[in-house]
């Protein structure tokens, strides 16, 4: 709980002012993907949503990987009230297919990759207007060239786009690749290298969006580094100092594979000043995955959380975290991919030093063959946050058409803390405080941090005798 307190000493009596965090998070379901109809697995809207969205004043844009008038993915627009849908583009293997990660905004235009399709049938870059006009394929990747297989989204400077692709690069690993936002001066500024085993020194397989800060791009390789399960590193933006910054160690050869720092991160990174802070898919002391940090120079690896162990699909935190994290003042906020309360994903946050972890949100089981529930499941990648303390995110599956969904999370301000009069009158602590709401509730325990309790019908002004034994009063938002 979150505390700001001012204490008074009278004889006997401790009087403590408390505010606390804020009322559990408000979930809605924004949008339903419809059915795709068996075997082709078509619809209208697209299906299966797998990356994250981007937010443009009162509108969402995002991608669905599959699903749409060819089953390659459909590129749509709503409005943040859940109205407004729009399929922008259906992806027809021409054009691209299967969009996996979510887009980037500069200038009014939006920029998104495709793992596969486009002219060299190993993925495309794409522009769009935000209006669904001006659609071009920019870039079309070939196998090794710079690389090909485009997982990751876009990082955008200026008029240049920085990205990586899964596969090809002179070590059959991946590549880290700069362009124009024009689709000119494309090229790979690192190659990750070959290896016989997953092992090698600097990562393979980077599958996720980089992070821009100063002239460096920081991000996470899934495989590859000393012990072969993954790694994060740093290449400044014309391709030098390329850096393996760690190395995510071995895990155990027997299930259910733990260690003590995660494998295989799938996720871009968030910085702050001179931090990173990123997830690991898997192992971690629990089996289930991390929530990690790292200094930008390499230095000062630490987990944040483990993730707890599943049993029969379910746990109390969540599981597999493939999506990133979106960071406000000193809170993280991301998504577990499976397990919660109903074993289909949470939503969660946690304080940057570790502290304060808690879920907002268990999304409920998915029931029969279409895995159809109310609000979604399988929570694949991270969060976007507005300016009005919403949380904007996607399922890759459930929801009513089984094909998942687009959700928001409003998180509840916390109750301002209220000044706490205590006076001394007649030999008795006369406690008072203005609150015409009735937000809050005064509390009373026998010591600091002890088991708080409300006050049976405590409005003010409140008597409380300075007689007997010490007691601690706070007020508790309600």
């Amino acid at each position: 709980m979150k505390t700001i307190f001012s204490e008074a000493m009278i004889p006997l009596t401790a009087l403590l002012l408390a505010g606390v965090n804020a009322k559990a998070a408000t979930f809605s379901n924004l949008y339903n993907f419809t059915l795709t109809s068996f075997p082709v697995n078509t619809n209208s809207d697209g299906a299966n949503p797998h990356g994250g969205l981007v937010l443009s004043g009162n509108t969402l844009y995002g991608t669905a990987s599959s699903g749409g008038s060819s089953n390659f993915g459909t590129l749509f627009r709503l409005d943040t009230d859940g109205t407004g849908f729009t399929n922008l583009v259906n992806f027809t293997g021409s054009n691209g297919k299967n969009p996996y990660a979510g887009l980037a905004l500069a200038g009014g235009s939006l920029y998104g990759t495709t793992a596969g399709g486009g002219s060299g049938s190993f993925g495309t870059a794409f522009k769009i207007n935000t209006d669904g006009s001006g659609y071009t394929n920019f870039l079309n990747f070939i196998y090794n060239t710079a690389g090909n297989g485009v997982f990751g989204g876009l990082a955008v400077s200026s008029n240049a786009l920085y990205g990586t692709t899964d596969g090809g690069g002179s070590g059959f690993s991946g590549t880290v690749f700069k362009a124009n936002t024009d689709g000119t001066g494309f090229g790979s500024i690192h190659s990750f290298a070959s290896s016989s085993s997953n092992a090698n020194t600097d990562g393979k397989y980077p599958d996720d969006t980089l992070v821009l800060s100063g002239n460096s791009l920081y991000g996470t390789a899934s495989s590859g580094g000393s012990f072969g399960n993954g790694a994060i590193f740093r290449v400044n933006i014309d391709g030098t100092g390329f850096t393996n910054l760690y190395s995510f160690t071995t895990n155990s050869s027997t299930f259910p594979n733990t260690n003590t720092d995660g494998r295989s991160p799938r996720a871009g990174l968030v910085v702050s000043g001179n931090t990173l802070y990123g997830t690991a898919r898997f192992a971690g002391s629990g089996a289930s995955g991390t929530v990690f940090k790292l200094n930008t120079d390499g230095t000062g690896f630490g987990v944040l959380h483990s993730f707890s162990a599943i049993s029969s699909g379910t746990n109390a935190d969540g599981a597999a975290p493939w999506g990133g994290l979106c960071l406000s003042g000193n809170t993280l906020y991301g998504t577990a991919a499976v397990g919660g309360d109903g074993g289909s994903g949470t939503v969660f946050k946690l304080n940057t030093d570790g502290t304060g972890f808690s879920v907002l949100y268990s999304f409920t089981a998915t029931s029969g063959s279409s895995y159809t529930n109310s609000d979604g499941a399988t929570p694949f990648d991270g969060l976007t946050l507005s300016t009005d303390n919403k949380l904007y995110g996607t399922t890759e599956s459930g929801g009513t058409g089984g094909s998942g969904t687009v959700f928001a999370l409003t998180l509840a301000s916390t109750p301002a803390p209220l000044p706490l009069n205590i006076q001394l009158i007649g030999g008795k602590a006369i406690l008072s405080w203005n609150d015409p709401g009735l937000s809050f509730s005064l509390q009373a325990a026998p010591a600091v941090i002890g088991l708080y309790s409300n006050v049976p019908v405590a409005l003010s002004p409140y008597t409380n005798p300075i007689t007997g034994s010490r007691s601690f009063f706070r007020l508790k938002g309600n």
